[in-house]
């Protein structure tokens, strides 16, 4: 598509390894322990999501036009509901191919990630730039998803693990959902400030001075 910047392209799979390292220690922050089942009040063992390679998936859901769906192909290969990662691409636009291999390989980890992607209608998506409200929605579309009955992820989304992420302008996005929806438990910034470039002080501390979360960069 012409989009992507020679820097991301030429970026190394292991630069991709130590982010997605990074992500998993923040989301281990937030009780992202699975070696207890509450149910059967028994420990049980749980291999631990950075040392996973689980075969992915990449698909869109008509209910959340416009956004690709990074997953483990099988829903159920941990054992246990699947964290859920809403990504904000840089630039704010709507082409995630830049970021492919970082939001794959959170997929075979063990996560799944819901990432602004070209629209359907063909239209330039370095144009109508992504929001907080469209991050926001994603973790609606979960919430939905999760509850539905007979649909394909109902009861496969922790809710409770819930992360707000991005690069750059999605990075402000991913931090400034986190000041207000109390919905995400951690967030992850691959680069990024907590307001626009030339903001005052003032706007920034008001969006980290709401945030309650574990916040990694």
């Amino acid at each position: 598509m012409g989009y992507k910047t020679g820097m991301i392209t030429t970026m190394k799979n292991r630069v991709f390894s130590q982010l997605a390292y990074s992500l998993a220690l923040v989301l281990a922050i937030t009780a992202c322990d699975d070696s207890s089942d509450s149910s059967a009040g028994e420990p049980r063992s749980v291999q631990p999501a950075i040392s996973r390679n689980l075969p992915t998936t990449l698909e869109q859901s008509a209910e959340l036009p416009d956004y690709n769906i990074y997953r483990p192909a099988d829903l159920g290969a941990t054992g246990a509901p699947l964290p859920v990662i809403v990504w904000a691409n840089g630039g704010c636009v709507r082409y995630d191919a830049a970021w492919e291999s970082l939001l794959d390989s959170w997929a075979r980890a063990g996560f799944v990630t819901l990432a602004p992607t070209i629209p359907a209608d063909g239209s330039d998506p370095r144009t109508g730039l992504t929001s907080v409200e469209d991050q926001a929605s994603a973790i609606d579309w979960a919430y939905a998803e999760n509850e539905r009955a007979g649909g394909p992820y109902e009861g496969h989304f922790d809710l409770d693990r819930i992360v707000a992420a991005g690069n750059s302008c999605g990075g402000i996005i991913a931090l400034s959902l986190a000041s207000r929806d109390s919905r995400v438990s951690s967030v992850f910034v691959l680069s990024g400030s907590s307001a626009i470039p030339g903001s005052p002080e003032e706007a920034a501390a008001a969006v980290m001075g709401n945030i309650l979360v574990p916040v990694g960069y």
